[in-house]
């Protein structure tokens, strides 16, 4: 999980909390959280 992370973070320019991770259990709600982390960063502050 911590490499996938790793990889997430890298590629998309994001921070994942590691706690956010804990109920992830498919592809599907890997790309949910990632969707959702992309278009977190991407709003003005």
């Amino acid at each position: 999980m911590l490499e996938l992370v790793g990889e997430l973070e890298d590629h998309f320019k994001i921070a994942v909390p590691l706690n956010d991770m804990t109920h992830i259990r498919t592809v599907a709600q890997v790309v949910a959280e990632v969707r959702s982390l992309v278009t977190a960063e991407e709003r003005p502050a």
